[in-house]
């Protein structure tokens, strides 16, 4: 067979395997997980995490060990930052879908970042229902991030969750919590808001925004263990219960945030 020859047969497996990649990339993000039973609850568990693509303080890229430390905690939502889709540093994998699978959560997903058909982005996990959800781009300097919002049927309670991570840079923080301040005012009702803000929560960026969505509360001695600090958070208007916990873990260099929050407490005003 002539060099030409396989150079032609090549691209008819480069092609192929590319359309199979379109097609899996474009479809619908939402799964359906195992039914949850609907016994009464009085809270919801939410988890954050910056995942970092899977990479552990350990140089390796390992998304199992990832689902295995968000299937400790057993949160009913869980958001994730860093997400990868079809990016070849993390082996073209449909990061996703995977946890989405491995966990049996619905989820929904918006890309921060696309290169060609690879993204990377936001990510929300649920038990319940996740009756719909939209994503709102945040234009940055270093690089584009993105807001991901949904409603969310908790108990026959509708819960909006939002889901974002913030730049690296203060003038782009600024203009992000600008959009982010903008969504939230349009909201009604219960809402929880979680994700990698890359500030502390009494940065002056975030002073209006915990006005009405007060930051969930750490312990003295656990805030000080954290790496990077108190920059995974999250915020309601609704009542906190118990303190805000961190997992320490070695499968990213984040941990991830939990806190619990008292459904049917009325919404802080």
């Amino acid at each position: 067979m002539s060099i030409i020859q396989y150079g032609i047969r090549f691209f008819r497996i480069g092609l192929i395997l590319l359309l199979i990649v379109i097609f899996l990339r474009d479809r619908p993000l939402q799964q359906t997980a195992v039914p949850v039973s609907l016994t009464a609850s009085s809270s919801v568990k939410i988890m954050t995490f910056n995942i970092h693509h899977g990479k552990g303080l350990d140089g390796r890229i390992n998304i199992q060990r990832i689902i295995g430390v968000l299937a400790q905690e057993k949160a009913d939502i869980i958001v994730l930052q860093e997400v990868d889709r079809y990016q070849l540093r993390s082996g073209m994998v449909d990061q996703a879908q995977e946890i989405a699978r491995g966990l049996a959560m619905n989820y929904c997903f918006s890309a921060s970042l696309t290169a060609g058909f690879g993204e990377y982005g936001n990510m929300i996990l649920s038990k319940h229902p996740i009756l719909e959800h939209q994503a709102v781009r945040l234009p940055g300097i270093r690089e584009d991030r993105s807001l991901l919002s949904a409603v969310i049927s908790i108990h026959e309670q509708e819960v909006t969750i939002l889901a974002t991570h913030l730049g690296v840079r203060a003038q782009e923080r600024k203009q992000h919590m600008s959009l982010v301040l903008g969504a939230a005012a349009q909201l009604q009702g219960p809402t929880i808001i979680a994700g990698d803000f890359n500030m502390r929560a009494d940065d002056v960026l975030l002073k209006e925004f915990i006005e009405y969505y007060p930051s969930a509360q750490f312990s003295d001695s656990l805030s000080k263990a954290i790496p990077f600090g108190e920059i995974d958070l999250l915020f309601s208007n609704l009542s906190q219960v118990g303190f805000a916990t961190a997992l320490p873990t070695r499968s990213s260099d984040h941990f991830p945030v939990i806190a619990r929050f008292r459904l049917n407490s009325g919404v802080q005003v």
